[in-house]
């Protein structure tokens, strides 16, 4: 699935962002998502499933999230 390779969406565990994801999962693609809050990260691994890569981490403190104007990545699956 070429078409979603790079994508990146924005505050992926809730709302439109969450939205986004799971469009993109439902699509075929692998999603790499990250946040700080604990329950929601544990929450969106429950829901998605294994083709969403939850990690807990911030973009302010993490110096490669903070470069990226994401917090989720689609990858293409293979």
């Amino acid at each position: 699935m070429d078409k979603y390779a790079g994508k990146r969406v924005t505050g992926g565990t809730h709302g439109v962002g969450l939205a986004t994801v799971k469009a993109l999962l439902e699509g075929g693609a692998e999603v790499l998502l990250t946040g700080r809050n604990e329950q929601d990260l544990d929450a969106a691994r429950r829901e998605l499933g294994p083709r969403a890569h939850v990690v807990r981490t911030s973009a302010k403190a993490d110096p490669l999230v903070g470069r990226a104007p994401a917090r989720a990545i689609a990858v293409a699956t293979t």
